[in-house]
């Protein structure tokens, strides 16, 4: 179970930083991911501190396995993608700069092997990411890897964003906030693969009916709607890509169990089938 606390997360980013960064890497969006990886939504980055860490990402025009060694920091603005691998004892922290919130979240190297990245400890701003953070951010992506100006200035970013959790206040949430927030975690990292109200309760330990609940709290929809949400913002973002991909691939990549459904769910969001609306993005680009 997530740990939302302040404290606790304050000590843990104050760890990581004591080893680091001393190697910054940067994620690209494209060659895309071979496997149904989600690209992030929010500018994020990683900080592994203990251990190795195994993930996979796009750099440098290629998809490469890399062991981020203790110290070690990969960049991922928002719209790239990172498949994190849970095989190896590890202690990491990832810092999520969104436009309503900064979110930093532990994950300890006492754990067996994980499929979803459950934080042990995190902790959200109750304000978002300013302009000077987004600058550095921008500024950050537009340097080389590995370069000490690189590590400099995440390093800077990093002492933000400790200055803000600085200036909190601790929040006290409820049972069905912590619950809301871990499943808009999950639903990042699963919307794509087989899940369903039952596997998400399971992910989340708690009974089907009670996900219902939280979902229509909190969401307004069902939980096959909410799911169908993120499915289809994925695929949008597939079709308005230049390399072109088959309407079945898409379809498969977002989770859609049919090719059939999938052009139905789209034909119900945007009055148009998926092959018409690439082509319509396609013709005002060009």
């Amino acid at each position: 179970m997530t740990i939302f606390s302040l404290q606790k997360t304050r000590k843990k980013f104050a760890e990581a930083l004591s080893q680091g960064p001393n190697e910054v890497h940067f994620a690209t969006p494209k060659p895309m991911a071979a496997s149904r990886v989600g690209r992030r939504p929010e500018h994020s980055f990683i900080l592994n501190y203990t251990g190795g860490k195994h993930a996979v990402w796009a750099e440098n025009g290629r998809v490469n396995s890399h062991l981020m060694a203790s110290g070690a920091a990969v960049i991922i603005p928002a719209g790239c993608w990172i498949e994190e691998h849970w095989d190896e004892p590890h202690e990491s922290i990832a810092v999520t700069l969104a436009a309503n919130y900064i979110q930093v979240a532990y994950i300890g190297k006492d754990f067996n092997e994980r499929k979803f990245p459950d934080p042990d400890i995190c902790y959200r701003t109750r304000e978002g990411t300013d302009k000077v953070l987004s600058v550095l951010f921008d500024s950050l992506c537009m340097l080389k890897p590995r370069s000490r100006a690189a590590i400099s200035l995440l390093r800077s970013i990093c002492e933000i964003v400790e200055e803000r959790l600085d200036l909190e206040i601790e929040q006290q949430l409820s049972d069905d906030e912590l619950l809301w927030q871990r499943l808009c975690e999950r639903i990042l990292y699963c919307f794509s693969y087989d899940v369903s109200r039952e596997t998400m309760a399971e992910m989340l330990q708690i009974h089907p009916a009670r996900l219902s609940k939280l979902v229509r709290k909190f969401a307004g929809c069902g939980v096959c709607d909410f799911i169908r949400h993120f499915r289809l913002n994925y695929a949008e973002g597939l079709l308005m890509e230049n390399e072109v991909i088959s309407i079945e691939e898409i379809a498969r990549r977002s989770g859609f169990n049919s090719d059939s459904y999938f052009i139905w769910s789209f034909r119900q969001r945007h009055g148009v089938s998926p092959g018409h609306f690439r082509r319509r993005h396609l013709e005002l680009i060009n």
